[in-house]
This record gives structure tokens, sequence and C-alpha cells, in this order.
């Protein structure tokens, strides 16, 4: 297939295209840029970019084969001082309207095994891989799988969480195991995690009513000194929620209503 060779190298056939960096403070390789485009009305979708594919009935994969819509790598090899940062994705979006949305989501990921499809082996929504391998440069300061930053500064709702797993099923169908697990690869000699659930933090205390609420209101919570009747606890920490002394190492347990705990000793460490 015939191509040509321009500024930004394009080749047609494949469509291999590699851009060269200018020397503007902000670069981009190809950019679409519109404000003409999203002007869609009642029951219109707007894509600016759509990227979509089958693989045919006739067309079958077989060893080790994957497809994907979408293959990005990127490999640094220079010396970068420490304000670097690298990423494989930077996506924001921001709503600048005095009008109201009923969703501002950055990004959605939907995987479905169809009721009429074949059996498959796994079905996930989303799979993050950290990897730090033996002998790699030393990681200074933290490794995390997934970071959720929350500023919420006004007129925010009740329901409001950092991480939120959601069962659509109607109760019909067979429920999910746990909303949250931790496991290790599979082997008697891998510990898994120092922690199951770890909510710790130096610099001060990270929850501000208890560490855990569960159903019906039953709360663990925890504090210095001895709980006062009536107000610790008082409208959230419902009947059977524990509280742990951790100045005098004495456990409590709420035998009243949520509205009026009231906290009786259970057991002390000395």
């Amino acid at each position: 297939m015939a191509w040509k060779q321009l500024k930004y190298g394009i080749q047609v056939g494949g469509l291999l295209v590699t851009p060269q960096r200018g020397i503007a403070a902000y670069e981009y390789g190809a950019k679409f840029i519109s404000d003409t485009f999203f002007r869609g009305g009642a029951a219109q979708k707007s894509y600016l970019v759509y990227m979509g594919g089958d693989r045919l009935s006739g067309k079958v994969a077989s060893g080790d084969s994957n497809d994907a819509i979408l293959r990005m790598d990127f490999s640094n090899y220079a010396l970068n001082d420490t304000n670097f940062i690298m990423r494989g994705i930077n996506l924001g979006v921001q709503n600048r309207s005095a009008g109201t949305l009923n969703y501002l989501e950055s990004a959605s990921f939907t995987s479905r095994q169809r009721g009429d499809s074949g059996a498959i082996g796994l079905l996930r929504g989303l799979y993050l891989s950290i990897i730090a391998n033996v002998g790699s440069g030393a990681i200074s300061t933290t490794v995390h799988g997934m970071l959720v930053e929350m500023q919420l500064e006004a007129n925010m709702p009740s329901d409001s969480a950092g991480v939120v797993v959601k069962n659509k099923s109607d109760g019909v169908y067979t429920l999910p195991t746990a909303a949250f697990a931790a496991k290790n690869n599979g082997t008697s000699s891998c510990k898994g995690f120092s922690y199951g659930l770890d909510l710790y933090d130096s610099a001060a205390s990270t929850c501000d009513k208890a560490e855990i609420r569960m159903n019906s209101e039953v709360c663990i919570l925890k504090g210095a000194g001895v709980p006062t009747n009536g107000t610790t606890g008082a409208a959230f920490a419902g009947p059977g929620s524990l509280y742990i002394d951790i100045t005098n190492m004495k456990l409590y347990i709420n035998g009243n209503t949520k509205a009026s705990p009231t906290w009786k000793i259970v057991t002390s460490a000395s």
C-alpha cells in the first residue's frame, strides 16, 4: 500500500504515526480539539474519538492469543530528576456549568458476559498489576495498588465514600462471595498481606467517628479514656457497638440505643 512520509511520519497501511516534539512547554503527538462537536441534543451521544471492532465467528483464536481495542506501552530510559511524573494515562473531566448533570465520571468500564454466550474462565471489570522486581531500584516511600484521593469542601451528601461495591442482582441469583477479599498467590508459602484491613496513620486518626461500621449500625470505636454515656457514639453507634479504651485497655459494649448509648464494661486487660 502506498505511503507518504510527512513531518509527523504518517504512513498509510497499518497507519504508523511517529510524531516529533516541538519546543513549546506543552506538546501533543495527536490532538483533537473541537468546540463544535459536542452539540448533540435530546437522546444523542457524542464521542470525539471512537474505536471498535469485532472478532467474527470464523476467525478463531487459539494458543497464546489476546486482543485489545487499545494497547499502549511507555518506557523510560532517561535519568530524570525527582520532580518527574510518568503516567500511562492522564485523564480529567470537570463540570464548569451552573446547570445540573446526572453523572460526572472520569472513566467507565464494563465487562459483560452475555446470557447467550459460552463459558469463560474469568470475568473482571478492571485489572491492576503493580510489580517491583527483586534487584530493581529502591522505592523510597510508598507502594499503592490504587489510590483514591477525595477533596470534599462543601455541600456534600450523606452518601460519600472512596470506594463503593454495589451488588445489582435482584436477590434471585447467586450473591457475590464478598464485597472485599484479600488473597495470596495461591501457595501456602505466601502470607498474602501483613494486615487484611489497615486503618493506621501515624500522622493522625483516620476515622472521625468509628474505625468500622457494620450492618444495623454496629460500630467499633476507640478512644483515649472511658466512654461517656449518652455522648460517646451518640447518633451513630447502634446497640451492640464496641468501644476500646486504649488508655486503660478496657472493652465496652453499648447496651442501650443509638440515640443514647450506655457503655457497659466487657473485659479489662488488667
